[in-house]
C-alpha cells in the first residue's frame, strides 16, 4: 500500500511503497544528497531510470537539466557527480566547453575517490601538454582506486623501465576484463626483445580474444607465436604551426611516446 502525501522524500517514498517521482528526487537533491542528484543526471542524460521504481512517465532528455544536477550533485561532494560534470564541461553537453572546469571537476572526482575522475584529469592534462600535473591523479587512481585506464595513461606516457610498463598494462588489463587494450600493450612491448616472446605470448592471446579475431592484437599474436620480434618505430610529423614533432610508436601503444 502506497502512503505517499505531499512531504513524502524520494528515500521515504520508496519505505512507504511508493516508487520516487521526479519531483521528489529533485527535491532530495536540491537538499543536498547528491546520490539522488546523480540519478536524475542519469535520467536527463539518458532517459532511463536509474531506480527501476520512478513512478509517472519519465522525462525527455535534457542536458541542460542533467547538468544542473551534475553541479548539484559534484556540490554536495558525490564523485559520481563530480565525473559526470566534467563530461559535461568536456563536451559541452548542456553548457558550454570549458576544459579547465573539466579537469577541475575531474580533479574534484578523484579525490573524492572516483578513479576514473583520475585517468581523465591527468588525461586531459596530456592532451594540453601539462605532462608534469597529469602524472599525480593517474598514479591515485592505478594505485590507489584501482583504474584502468589510469594505469594504461601512465605506462603509455611516461618514461619508465619495461618491466615497469608492462606491469602497468598488465595491471590495467586485469582491472577491465572486457578490454583488450592492455594486455595487447604489455604484451607488445615484451615481444620487442627475443627475450619476452614467451612471456608476451600469453597476454597477446587474451588480447585476441577480447578485441576480436581481426584486431592487430591477433596479428601481432600470431607473429610472436611464429617466433617474429615487434619492432618499436620512431614517428616525425609536423604541426599545423609547422613544428616537427617525434614520437615513439611503442608496439600495441597506439598512441605513441612523445620523444
Amino acid at each position: 500500500m502506497c502512503l505517499r502525501n505531499t512531504t513524502t522524500t524520494a528515500v521515504f517514498a520508496v519505505l512507504a511503497g511508493c516508487g520516487p517521482t521526479v519531483a521528489s528526487m529533485s527535491e532530495e537533491c536540491e537538499r543536498g544528497n547528491g546520490e539522488t542528484c546523480h540519478a536524475l543526471v542519469t535520467l536527463y542524460s539518458w532517459g532511463r531510470d536509474p531506480t527501476g521504481k520512478l513512478q509517472g512517465e519519465l522525462p525527455p532528455k535534457d542536458e541542460a537539466l542533467a547538468f544542473r544536477y551534475a553541479e548539484l550533485g559534484c556540490r554536495a561532494e558525490h564523485a559520481a557527480s563530480c565525473r559526470s560534470l566534467a563530461w559535461s564541461y568536456h563536451y559541452g553537453h548542456g553548457t558550454a566547453v570549458d576544459k579547465v572546469k573539466s579537469i577541475a571537476s575531474n580533479d574534484k572526482a578523484c579525490e573524492l575517490g572516483n578513479g576514473v575522475g583520475c585517468g581523465y584529469a591527468g588525461l586531459e592534462r596530456l592532451e594540453q601538454g601539462d605532462s608534469v600535473p597529469a602524472k599525480a591523479p593517474l598514479e591515485r587512481g592505478c594505485s590507489v582506486l584501482s583504474d584502468s585506464l589510469s594505469c594504461y595513461v601512465l605506462a603509455s606516457q611516461f618514461p619508465a623501465p619495461t618491466e615497469t610498463k608492462v606491469a602497468l598494462y598488465k595491471k590495467a588489463c586485469e582491472l577491465e576484463p572486457t578490454d583488450g587494450s592492455g594486455c595487447w600493450a604489455g604484451g607488445a612491448l615484451l615481444a620487442s626483445t627475443p627475450e619476452g616472446l614467451e612471456q608476451a605470448l600469453p597476454l597477446l592471446k587474451i588480447a585476441c580474444q577480447r578485441m576480436g579475431s581481426s584486431s592487430r592484437a591477433c596479428l601481432d599474436a600470431q607473429s610472436v607465436e611464429a617466433g617474429r620480434v615487434l619492432f618499436t618505430q620512431e614517428i616525425c610529423g609536423a604541426t599545423p604551426e609547422g613544428e616537427t614533432v617525434c614520437w615513439r610508436q611503442e608496439p600495441g601503444n597506439p598512441w605513441g611516446m612523445p620523444l
